[in-house]
């Protein structure tokens, strides 16, 4: 039995195109995401607020396939991006408790990094956020105060946008970062 030294570990990842840092990332997130979605209470903010599904086994297999698409983020940043956001419909579509977000945000994180698919990205965080508001509207259409119906929507909406929305642009601003560091570098003797 031969035990195998870290280069040809490195050697034998990169051959089936997984990079062990996105290995470490999709193994962080799934571990953040399982533990969330175990120790998940049912949120009851308000008389009236829609109860959730109780989490199942179908709960933890669509957090762990979203999750462990992320190991080829960088290869495939798009299909990645895709399979996370439809992974998170799915969860919200089951009408769990509120969740999953990690996998998606770090999908359109690296899509604009990459500068990669903008109309494709459009779409996909169009689809996120159109889920997130029937995971909303189920939540809120109990709740008799029409004050309390707005700031749910509100409050939901605005942070649900920001994570979709800022982890795409925290990735373009990276990405700007990077070209103007290149071109400096290229001007600079």
């Amino acid at each position: 039995m031969s035990t195998l030294t870290a280069t040809e570990s490195h050697s034998m990842l990169r051959r089936t195109g997984i990079r062990a840092s996105d290995l470490v990332i999709a193994g962080l997130v799934l571990v953040v995401e399982l533990a969330a979605t175990a120790m998940s209470e049912p949120l009851n903010l308000v008389p009236g607020w829609g109860q959730t599904t109780s989490t199942d086994w179908l709960a933890f297999t669509i957090v762990t396939l979203g999750c462990l698409a992320l190991v080829w983020r960088r290869d495939r940043p798009v299909p990645v991006m895709v399979v996370t956001m439809v992974m998170y419909g799915a969860f919200m579509l089951r009408d769990y408790e509120l969740g999953m977000f990690l996998p998606p945000m770090v999908a359109l994180y690296t899509v604009a990094t990459l500068g990669q698919a903008r109309l494709w990205t459009l779409a996909i965080t169009a689809f996120g956020l159109a889920v997130s508001a029937l995971w909303i509207r189920a939540r809120a259409e109990g709740i008799a105060e029409d004050g309390v119906v707005t700031l749910v929507w509100v409050s939901f909406g605005v942070v649900i946008t920001i994570f979709y929305v800022g982890s795409y642009a925290i990735g373009d601003i990276v990405r700007s970062h990077r070209m103007l560091r290149r071109r400096r570098g290229r001007t600079n003797p």
